[in-house]
């Protein structure tokens, strides 16, 4: 019988840190162990693990999602086929401290090019939503900031695909560009986000947001080269979003946040997940 291989989906979240002093990235990892967020839902999660991984700038852990009962609130009992009663409810007896339904999620944090990389589908087919992940390690990262410095600007963004743009700006007749672009990392590498993060300091502004609407005499608005150089800054530090027609007036709309980045990964006989994460941070650039 052939043995199905082990094959788990990465995704990457984008964290900046505004300002951006030395070490930021890794006080704030460690700040945010053992702190209880929303999901949504009863469904909360606790990252409760930073090990650093050899002499190197990566960090790996658990983000773990659990459901928290709500043991006052009203219960359905499945013989009776009504509300349980007071007395039904005494007999239920769960320890404050044990949390059903647990999900746990495997991460890297490389916090020298401020990407963490996360498993969005695990080796047991469980699936976790780019963007509601984002929405946890935003909130994490937030109550972190606030444990250490209140002036520092936290944000983070679901890495797109590395077409996303491309795919938006393929509408045929483009009605509407919107740009959401917050402030990117000081050590972003690229020239264009450089200028960008100069820009918004000099104005005071953390956030910028942009729009671009057809003319009415215009056949299409036509993303030129410098247009798309911010699109692709902003969609790793926010979203871009499209809309328009096909020549045949079928009405669309498109946003980099329709496409996250997940890559599949196979995890070798003698491999863990970590260890996957971690070669897949150290050897492919999706930032």
């Amino acid at each position: 019988m052939t043995r199905r291989r082990r094959q788990l989906f990465i995704s990457a979240l984008n964290v900046t840190a505004h300002p951006h002093p030395e070490g930021i990235y890794e006080q704030l990892l460690i700040a945010l162990l053992d702190t209880e967020v929303f999901v949504r839902g009863s469904e909360r999660a606790m990252v409760v693990s930073a090990q650093k991984w050899e002499n190197s700038d990566l960090f790996w852990g658990s983000l773990f999602i659990y459901t928290e009962l709500q043991k006052d609130g009203a219960w359905f009992n499945q013989i009776s086929k009504g509300e349980a009663t007071l007395d039904e409810l005494k007999r239920i007896e769960i320890p404050d401290n044990l949390k059903p339904n647990l999900k746990q999620m495997r991460y890297v944090f490389d916090t020298k090019r401020h990407i963490l990389y996360f498993e969005s589908r695990n080796q047991d087919r469980q699936h976790f939503s780019p963007y509601i992940i984002g929405g946890v390690f935003s909130k994490l990262f937030k109550a972190a900031q606030h444990k250490l410095r209140s002036d520092i600007d936290i944000n983070v963004t679901v890495l797109p695909e590395k077409d996303a743009v491309d795919k938006i700006f393929n509408i045929d007749i483009i009605k509407k560009i919107i740009i959401r672009l917050k402030t990117p990392n000081p050590d972003d590498v690229t020239s264009d986000a450089a200028k960008i993060l100069e820009r918004l300091d000099a104005i005071g502004a953390g956030t910028q947001d942009i729009t671009y609407t057809k003319a009415r005499d215009a056949d299409s608005l036509k993303p030129d080269e410098e247009l798309k150089a911010v699109a692709e800054v902003a969609s790793k530090n926010g979203f871009v979003k499209a809309t328009g027609r096909t020549v045949d007036g079928q009405w669309r709309s498109a946003s980099t946040k329709e496409y996250p980045a997940a890559y599949g990964v196979f995890i070798g006989d003698a491999e863990s997940a970590v260890d996957a994460i971690l070669l897949f941070a150290q050897t492919r650039d999706i930032g």
